[in-house]
């Protein structure tokens, strides 16, 4: 029930926390969303819909929007009115935009996000409801297949976002399910199961690969910003428990290369090897080896991380 969602308290976190939102046009509602930002320590933001055009008629709306220690990076429609997607984030957020292809049926943004130990890819996803000028839905699967096609073995963990104007919360739905069965084909698993617009439908997306989990508490609230949702979730920046072996070692470094000498040239002064067994001769010689190298450089244990 959407009336029961209430705006996104403040909160102490160790997380980096992340939101995503199609705002209906950052143009009228920029120091709104810089509001919501900084009362709730958003350190990502990722916005659907921003309506910018890419000329300078944009600047004051940006400069509005972006607050110090923020850095802002946007890919505009530049074409006719609405569209374009965006991240905000603060600065220690080593984030870069990819090159990217075009594609008809939607429109995005790829970003690389460093962070602490941690690398994500990010898409950020438009995809505006099926018209002539988008191509029809079999278009956008094929469109959305080739992108796929080229992220699933970029470095970093996948996250893909946004607005998809796909209500996966209808099962019956036709395209629902080619679009849930894409994903499947694909390895990715889509994690927002509560209605993201006032419809009722639930059309912005949270996507991942099945087998990893790039972040944590994956919510839906009510910023109050448009008629949609805002998906929030914390970036797993942690660095990982790598599994723990004992290890066996010689600090060689530390023998005394002239007492090493004396000892060895007295044993094998005394080394009279067997004569009926060429290997009982070998035994003997490395027996004597090694008791002069326990000697000097004995062997020993310690425990260590096992790093892929």
């Amino acid at each position: 029930n959407l009336n029961n969602l209430s705006t996104f308290p403040r909160h102490t976190k160790s997380l980096t926390s992340a939101q995503v939102i199609n705002c209906r046009s950052l143009c009228n509602k920029a120091t709104e969303i810089q509001n919501h930002v900084l009362e709730n320590d958003i350190d990502l933001l990722c916005v659907t819909e921003t309506w910018l055009k890419g000329s300078p008629v944009d600047e004051p709306v940006i400069a509005e929007l972006v607050p110090p220690g923020y850095k802002f990076l946007h890919v505009d429609r530049t074409t006719h009115r609405g569209g374009g997607v965006a991240c905000l984030f603060k600065e220690n957020l080593r984030i870069t935009l990819d090159a990217q292809r075009k594609y008809k049926s939607f429109e995005y943004m790829n970003i690389r996000c460093q962070h602490q130990s941690s690398l994500y890819r990010i898409l950020v996803i438009y995809r505006p409801p099926t018209s002539g000028r988008y191509g029809n839905f079999t278009e956008f699967l094929n469109d959305f297949s080739l992108l796929l096609e080229d992220v699933m073995l970029s470095k970093g963990k996948l996250i893909i976002t946004g607005d998809f104007n796909i209500d996966v919360s209808n099962s019956s739905n036709t395209d629902s399910k080619k679009f849930c069965s894409l994903l499947e084909s694909f390895g990715l698993d889509q994690h927002i199961s509560v209605p993201t617009h006032a419809s009722g439908h639930t059309i912005d997306l949270l996507i991942t690969k099945s087998h990893e989990t790039p972040f944590t508490n994956p919510n839906v609230i009510d910023p109050d910003v448009s008629d949609h949702m805002a998906l929030t979730f914390d970036l797993n920046n942690h660095k990982p428990a790598y599994p723990k072996k004992e290890i066996s070692f010689r600090k060689i470094r530390d023998i005394d290369i002239e007492s090493f000498k004396e000892d060895l040239a007295e044993s094998l002064s005394s080394f009279n090897p067997s004569a009926n067994s060429v290997s009982a001769a070998a035994d003997q010689y490395n027996s004597i080896l090694q008791s002069i190298l326990d000697k000097h450089a004995p062997l020993q244990k310690k425990t260590v991380s096992v790093r892929p």
